[in-house]
């Protein structure tokens, strides 16, 4: 409750300093400038904050205002450690590495990266990926830690204290470790040992789709080339007792977490591409909540490369092949097939449904966004149309598991849900009707749900670890895999 106290104080206060930076007198805007360093010793600026304070800056009209702010403002960025534009997914998802992070008693304790080690393990290519964006001339409240896979000490890492933890390879790779133990349940995706002790589950990413079953995608070499999936997530959760920013770059095996590696490194991040993301996420395209370190991020991609004997070095070659930010569709693509679950494979009524897919993705916008979606779904399906009254569709009692909602204006209540929040450029909100793009939908029984994904006719699996306990396959997993 204190730290939560603390940053909302902190978030009012630079809402505060905004609208003295925008007053109409001069003289305000330039004392708000020159008292810039010390604001920001009382609550240390975030990324996203000396973003829009250095646009303010670009922005004032008046020169000698402008030329005031920029002392104070060049102070408070070396303070800050130097923080980089964000012009890279890696520049947002390491933000957090900049600086150490303070206890009650004052003491300081750096990010940590970990990475597991043990002969044979071949993650050496993702780690110096990864060490490559965290130079330590720069970057000096970072510390990079290898933990052994036969005797790993968590208690002495710093890990309890840490503001910041990445983990390059399979979180498998360190099942020992209490923070990977408490990760959130509803994270998108996982690498985890097989729940039923196949061997055969093991080199897969799995897609966790609570409601309409797993979706694995596995690893597959023909004997010249292997294709591999990996998972790149950021999220926030608490753990020691504060708030702490997680990282995974991780593949179904070597390969894939060296593709990730160094897809952080290169993909695109710009203000442009990121406005839209928010955008079709349903998060704020303007202010200071757009995307930031709340934010939920999870990639999935798909790398490939030749298999040489004796082994060299990966030459990965990736695919993204979706992205979300918290409960978002996939923002890469519309999806061009949604799939309602229902148990009989029939449709009458919105409390039929089951699950809802995207593609192959379950979603879960939310409890209200959801059961807005599916009242559009379902009224199309049953009226076989693509477009409805939006009057028929609030008061047509099949389409609400619950009460009818009554908003005061329902165009503006169903723009928000469907186009801002959930569906986005399927649908058009005209002022009486909706229109449902060009999009399949289909009705399915659950036993029916989309299987799990298997590797290409001709293409095999590859070996599974021998041994079937975790522990043994954690240590084997990555072994010249």
């Amino acid at each position: 409750m204190e730290r939560e106290s603390r940053e909302r104080e902190s978030r009012i206060d630079f809402k505060k300093l905004c609208q003295i930076l925008k007053a109409k007198e001069v003289g305000t805007r330039k004392q708000g400038w020159l008292a810039l360093p010390g604001r920001h010793a009382a609550h240390a600026f975030s990324q996203t904050e000396l973003k829009k304070l250095r646009e303010m800056l670009q922005n004032e009209e008046n020169l000698d205002c402008r030329t005031s702010g920029i002392i104070p403002f060049v102070e408070v960025l070396h303070a800050a450690g130097g923080v980089p534009p964000a012009e890279k997914l890696s520049d947002w998802l390491f933000e957090p590495f900049w600086r150490q992070r303070r206890d009650a008693a004052g003491a300081s304790h750096k990010a940590l990266v970990f990475s597991a080690y043990e002969k044979g393990i071949r993650d050496a290519e993702a780690q110096i990926a990864i060490a490559h964006l965290l130079p330590p001339s720069s970057w000096h409240d970072t510390s990079f830690r290898h933990v052994s896979l036969e005797q790993p000490e968590w208690d002495d890492t710093g890990i309890s204290q840490a503001p910041a933890v990445c983990f390059v390879g399979r979180p498998l790779m360190f099942s020992q470790c209490s923070m990977v133990e408490q990760f959130p349940k509803d994270l998108r995706y996982s690498i985890l040992p097989p729940e039923s002790g196949d061997p055969a589950d093991f080199f897969c990413v799995t897609e966790n789709r609570p409601k309409a079953g797993a979706l694995q995608f596995p690893t597959a070499q023909d004997g010249s080339r292997r294709t591999d999936h990996a998972i790149v997530q950021r999220f926030p959760m608490v753990f020691g007792g504060h708030s702490v920013t997680v990282i995974v770059v991780a593949g179904a095996s070597s390969l894939g977490t060296a593709g990730a590696a160094r897809w952080v490194a290169k993909y695109d991040w710009t203000e442009k591409n990121t406005v839209e993301f928010a955008r079709v996420a349903g998060l704020k395209t303007t202010g200071l909540k757009t995307i930031d370190k709340s934010t939920r991020f999870e990639a999935l991609l798909e790398v490939s490369a030749a298999v040489h004997e004796p082994a060299r070095p990966w030459e990965p070659k990736f695919h993204v092949k979706a992205l979300f930010l918290n409960r978002s569709r996939n923002l890469l693509k519309i999806p061009s097939r949604i799939t309602l679950g229902t148990e009989s494979g029939l449709l009458t009524h919105a409390r039929d449904v089951r699950y809802l897919l995207f593609d192959e993705h379950e979603m879960d916008f939310g409890e209200t966004d959801t059961a807005v979606v599916i009242a559009l779904l379902v009224k199309c399906c049953l009226e076989n149309t693509r477009e409805v009254r939006i009057s028929d569709l609030m008061t047509d009692a099949r389409l609400w598991p619950g009460t009818v909602p009554t908003p005061r204006s329902n165009k503006v209540f169903l723009s928000d849900h469907l186009q801002r929040r959930s569906l986005n450029g399927l649908v058009e909100v005209a002022a009486h009707s909706i229109r449902l793009g060009g999009c399949e939908v289909e009705v399915v029984r659950v036993e029916s749900a989309v299987p799990a994904r298997r590797p290409a006719v001709g293409v095999q699996r590859m070996a599974p670890p021998t041994s079937s306990r975790a522990a043994a396959g954690a240590r084997r997993l990555d072994r010249n895999k």
